[in-house]
C-alpha cells in the first residue's frame, strides 16, 4: 500500500482507478481537485508523478502540504529508521529514532503525546503508560471518525471504550 487515508484504502484505491495516472480512460484535474474527498487522488497522483530528483521524506511533506491535512500526520524514513510527525495543534515537524527505541519483551510500554512541545529529536520525552494515563487517552483522543459523529455517543463506543481499557488493565501498571 503506497498510501493510506482516513478512508478504507479499498475504496480509495477503486475510485482512483478510474484516473489516467493509474490507468483508468478519466483525465485527473489536479489543479481542479482540491476538495477533503479528493486527497487520496492527489497523493496518490503525486506519489506517481514524484521523480526521484527530490528527497523523499521532503516530497512526502510536499504531499501531505497539498492536501488538506488530517489531526496528525506522519512520515517513515525506512533508510534512516526516523519517523516524522506533527499534528493540527503543533506544527512543527518532530522526530522519533527508531533504532533508539525499546522493543524488547521486558521493555516498559511508552507513550508521546503527539501534541507535545518539543521540536526535533523526541525520544526522551517518551513515558511510561500507565492504565489511568491509557483511559484518560482513550476517553478523550478516541477516533470518532469523520463520517459517523454520532458514533462517540453510541452502546458500541461504550463497550470499545471498556474492552480496551479490560485488556491495558492485563499488560499495564495502574499509576
Amino acid at each position: 500500500m503506497p498510501l493510506l487515508c482516513n478512508n478504507q484504502y479499498h475504496k480509495d484505491l477503486t475510485a482512483a482507478k478510474k484516473f489516467d495516472f493509474l490507468g483508468g480512460h478519466e483525465k485527473f484535474d489536479f489543479e481542479q481537485s482540491k476538495k477533503w474527498e479528493d486527497r487520496y487522488n492527489r497523493a496518490y497522483y503525486m506519489l506517481k508523478n514524484y521523480t526521484y530528483d527530490e528527497k523523499p521524506v521532503v516530497y512526502a511533506w510536499n504531499i501531505l502540504n497539498s492536501i488538506h491535512p488530517g489531526e496528525w500526520q506522519t512520515v517513515i524514513d525506512t533508510r534512516t529508521m526516523n519517523l516524522y510527525f506533527r499534528s493540527d495543534l503543533k506544527k512543527e515537524i518532530k522526530t522519533i529514532d527508531i533504532k533508539k527505541l525499546n522493543f524488547s519483551k521486558s521493555a516498559a510500554v511508552k507513550y508521546l503525546d503527539i501534541h507535545t512541545d518539543q521540536t526535533g529529536l523526541v525520544n526522551d520525552r517518551f513515558q511510561n503508560l500507565t492504565v489511568d494515563k491509557n483511559n484518560e487517552y482513550v476517553e478523550k483522543g478516541f477516533p470518532i471518525g469523520y463520517d459517523n459523529k454520532e458514533f462517540g455517543n453510541s452502546s458500541l463506543f461504550e463497550n470499545l471504550k471498556k474492552n480496551i481499557a479490560e485488556f491495558f488493565t492485563t499488560i499495564l501498571p495502574k499509576s
